[in-house]
């Protein structure tokens, strides 16, 4: 599998059950702590890929992959969004 079908996967998966877990917070339903704690477990793997294939890039300078990293460890989903959309555009594996 490809770095960015992982990636796209892992994100979607890490996405469905953080919002599934707000609506249970919202709704006073059980289970909330394990459907945020499954939404951290997957969204570990893209954080990773992200943080790794950011790394790779020499085409950006020092600061700005070190900005996407510390982007991808405090503001994970946000920055995985920009980054799926904007960074990743046309750099297939």
């Amino acid at each position: 599998m490809k770095k960015s079908t992982q990636y796209i996967v892992s994100l979607s998966v890490s996405f469905l059950f953080t919002a599934s877990g707000a609506i249970f917070k919202i709704m006073h339903w059980p289970e909330v702590n394990l459907l945020f704690s499954l939404g951290l477990i997957f969204g570990l793997p893209f954080i990773y890929l992200g943080i790794a294939d950011v790394y790779q890039n020499r085409k950006d300078t020092f600061v700005v992959r070190i900005m996407w990293m510390i982007g991808f460890i405090f503001l994970s989903a946000i920055t995985g969004l920009v980054y799926l959309s904007q960074y990743k555009k046309g750099n297939e594996d």
